[in-house]
């Protein structure tokens, strides 16, 4: 299992498989019902518009599944040809991850645990998000049965996804404060 945070994706290169420096990935849009990644948003690096057929200053996705791997950089596993075939346009009607960020994590009897700092993604399970990253409210620490972090500050837990049941304005959890209890693990 090779895991990411959401904040160390998004400052990676996309490099196409000739060695070419596409751009840096400034999002990744996901899939909402399978909780995986399905196309990453690149911000294209100047000079490469005109390569790409773009307009100036504009993102593209590109699907996971053209990514050959990926550790410090994101390797593509074509060429800078191949690229434009598989590049897209960028679009809002596709959910991004970076919306996640600063959510309020409610339980199922609405009880607010905290807010989204970051997110996982296991790279080798087809780009799964695995949990949020949740800093837990300090009135909620002792009910969740954790202790506060080194100076004070609440921990960050680890929600995994598969307890989310809908997400709006806030994530609303399935799971109550007492189930969440027992399925919690801290960061920090």
């Amino acid at each position: 299992m090779y895991r990411r945070n959401y904040e160390d994706l998004t400052e990676m290169l996309a490099i196409t498989a000739d060695a070419r420096i596409l751009g840096t990935i400034s999002d990744l849009k996901y899939d909402h019902q399978q909780w995986t990644v399905t196309q990453l948003r690149v911000s294209v690096n100047k000079g490469m518009e005109k390569e790409l057929a773009i307009g100036r200053g504009r993102s593209v996705l590109i699907p996971v599944g053209s990514v050959s791997k990926s550790s410090d950089v994101v390797l593509l596993g074509c060429d800078l040809y191949c690229v434009k075939d598989v590049v897209v346009p960028d679009s809002d009607n596709i959910a991004r991850l970076s919306t996640f960020i600063g959510k309020n994590v409610v339980t199922s009897e609405n009880l607010s645990v905290g807010d989204v700092e970051s997110l996982s993604v296991d790279l080798e399970d087809e780009w799964r998000i695995t949990n949020l990253k949740v800093r837990v409210e300090k009135a909620m620490a002792e009910p969740l049965g954790l202790k506060k972090g080194l100076l004070g500050k609440a921990p960050l837990i680890a929600v995994k996804t598969d307890n989310i049941n809908l997400v709006g304005d806030m994530a609303f959890l399935s799971k109550s404060l007492e189930e969440l209890k027992k399925d919690v693990s801290v960061y920090d």
